[in-house]
Order: structure tokens, then sequence, then C-alpha cells
């Protein structure tokens, strides 16, 4: 009985696992992280279209709240440009300027770029 058990729970997982959404996205950030020395006055993201539509893009900073929108940004980071369009196959470089809030110096800070892709209808 407890072999059948953990056999129907493996199926069922392997099967859920299976049937997962993919997500369909065009625009490609260039990195995973981006590193924002202290000292520096602005950094860059690339951001490409590798799609064969154009895509309107939106990019904000955040402190990780998974539920906040760009009017709701905390993190003190200035993006430019905010909304931009991306034609296929071409890019956009995003400028990161720090704000100048102070934060805490006894220890790294992390913040989020997001990045939200809006295709066209």
């Amino acid at each position: 009985m407890r072999t059948f058990l953990f056999r129907s729970l493996a199926f069922a997982a392997a099967a859920l696992a299976s049937i997962s959404i993919p997500a369909v996205a065009s625009v490609v950030i260039s990195g995973t992280r981006v590193v924002y020395p202290a000292g520096d006055q602005e950094g860059t993201v690339k951001l490409s279209n590798e799609g064969k539509a154009p895509a309107l893009v939106q990019v904000w900073a955040g402190s990780g709240d998974a539920y906040a929108g760009p009017s709701e940004a905390s993190a003190p980071f200035l993006i430019t440009p905010p909304v931009s369009r991306i034609d296929p196959e071409k890019g956009q470089t995003l400028r990161v300027a720090y704000t100048g809030e102070p934060l805490p110096q006894d220890r790294e800070s992390v913040f989020w770029l997001n990045v939200l892709e809006i295709p066209p209808k």
C-alpha cells in the first residue's frame, strides 16, 4: 500500500511538472545581476528584442516587494528611459543613476530591476 501511494504521488508530481505554462517574452536583459559600485555615478544595463515584433518596455527599480508597481517604487535609483519601444532585433541601453539617498554602510544593499514587456496587440 505504501509503495503504491508513493508511486502515485511521484506520478502526479511528474504530471504537474510537465504541464507548466511557458513564459513568452522577446526582450532579453544582458545579465542577471547589475553591480553598482558605490563610487560610480551611474551604470548601464542593455536590453535586446529577440522577437519579430516591436515591444514596449517599462522599467523601474524596487526594494523587492513583488506587488509594488512603478508608482510605489522605493529604491534610490533613477532609471532612464522609464518607457521605451524596442524594435525587432534592436537594443536599448538603460542608464541607472543613484539618487543619493543614504544607504547602510555596514552591509551591501540589494534592489530589484523590474522590466515589464508590453507586447503589441
